[in-house]
């Protein structure tokens, strides 16, 4: 298995400075804490989806040319 997580967090205490909200609402509502994103015009479904292909062969200890395809969704 292989996996890619953006470099670019967002909290939700972030969020408070541009909304009228709290750390703590958020989180109630939504369970969640904090948010990743890809770099604008630098990191996209393709860049991040391959980057953790990559990693993935490489924890299999295979090599690429041993996959047959890929199934790839979003």
């Amino acid at each position: 298995m292989g996996h890619y997580v953006p470099d670019w967090e967002v909290t939700n205490n972030d969020l408070t400075d541009v909304m009228e909200t709290t750390d703590e609402w958020i989180r109630e509502r939504t369970g969640i804490e904090a948010r990743r994103y890809g770099k604008k015009f630098e990191e996209t479904t393709t860049t991040m989806g391959t980057e953790a292909a990559k990693r993935a062969i490489q924890n299999a200890g295979i090599q690429k040319e041993d996959i047959d395809f890929i199934i790839f969704a979003t």
